[in-house]
Order: C-alpha cells, then sequence, then structure tokens
C-alpha cells in the first residue's frame, strides 16, 4: 500500500495478541473511525489477521476458501474497489504461500460488486 498511514502502536498490539489469545477482535485496536489513519489501519489489520489465519489455521479452514468475505461485510469501510483488490492480491499471495490453490473464482463476485 504505497502512500499509507498506518497506526502502528495499533498494528503492534494487535500482532502481538494474535501471538498471546486467538483472533482478538480487529475493531478493538483500530483508531477513531473519524481519523486519518483509520481505514489503512483496518486494511492492514486484516492482512495480517489474514496471514494469521491461513497459517495457522486447520485443514478445514484451509479448504473452506477464501475468507475476505466475512472482512467485506464486517467493515463496509474496505468495499472500495482498490481496497478489495489489494485484499484479494494479499490473500491469493497469502494462501498459495500457505499451499493452497486460490481459484480466482472464488474472488470475482467481490470484484464484480466492487469495481
Amino acid at each position: 500500500m504505497t502512500g499509507t498511514r498506518i497506526d502502528e502502536d495499533a498494528r503492534r498490539q494487535f500482532e502481538s495478541a494474535l501471538r498471546s489469545e486467538a483472533l482478538p477482535r480487529i475493531d478493538a485496536y483500530l483508531p477513531d473511525c473519524a481519523s486519518v489513519l483509520y481505514a489503512d489501519t483496518l486494511e492492514e489489520l486484516v492482512i495480517i489477521e489474514l496471514e494469521y489465519r491461513w497459517k495457522n489455521g486447520n485443514d478445514t479452514d484451509k479448504r473452506s476458501g477464501s475468507k475476505l468475505g466475512e472482512y467485506l461485510r464486517k467493515f463496509p469501510v474496505l468495499m472500495e474497489p482498490q481496497t478489495v483488490q489489494r485484499l484479494i492480491d494479499e490473500e491469493m499471495l497469502i494462501r498459495t504461500d500457505q499451499g493452497s490453490r486460490p481459484n480466482p473464482e472464488e474472488y470475482r463476485c467481490w470484484l464484480s460488486r466492487h469495481t
């Protein structure tokens, strides 16, 4: 993400929480929604959690496909076309690194709705 503004304290705290508990709530680590840091920090925390989930999930979780829809439903601010594309790209890279074979069809509905 070029030119991003991320709350680095929130990022560090979230990463620390991921090491000590199972999936902390992202929204507990976000700056106020009126903050200029909110959207970029949210996107960063989602990517961090996606990576964590794909690396630490069980085999059933890994076979279930994209988890991106959960985040887009929960955080509508992410539904900007460029953001959706970045999140898809990141999840596909993470999945590929973890030995999953992401199918572009899984993402087509999100792209068509938000681009």
